[in-house]
């Protein structure tokens, strides 16, 4: 998924509730997702984790800290 040329990246992901279940995902380009991508992330999330009748809420957050925004520059461990 790119938004303009600019990869989407999904730093970290984490449930932060659980009526609905609710997930905060931190990436490069928040307000950039398409109702698409998000409708298959949650479609994901039902076949993978057993969410099957569940409602299911996702927030996009910025993400911070090294790589966040910058295509190529992410930190890499030696």
């Amino acid at each position: 998924m790119s938004s303009r040329g600019i990869a989407l990246r999904v730093q970290s992901a984490q449930q932060v509730a659980v009526g609905p279940a609710t997930f905060a995902l931190r990436v490069n380009l928040p307000d950039q997702i398409h109702f698409s991508y998000e409708r298959y992330l949650i479609n994901s999330l039902r076949h993978s984790h057993g969410f099957a009748g569940s409602p299911i809420r996702l927030l996009f957050r910025k993400a911070v800290g090294r790589g966040a925004g910058r295509p190529g520059r992410a930190h890499r461990r030696r």
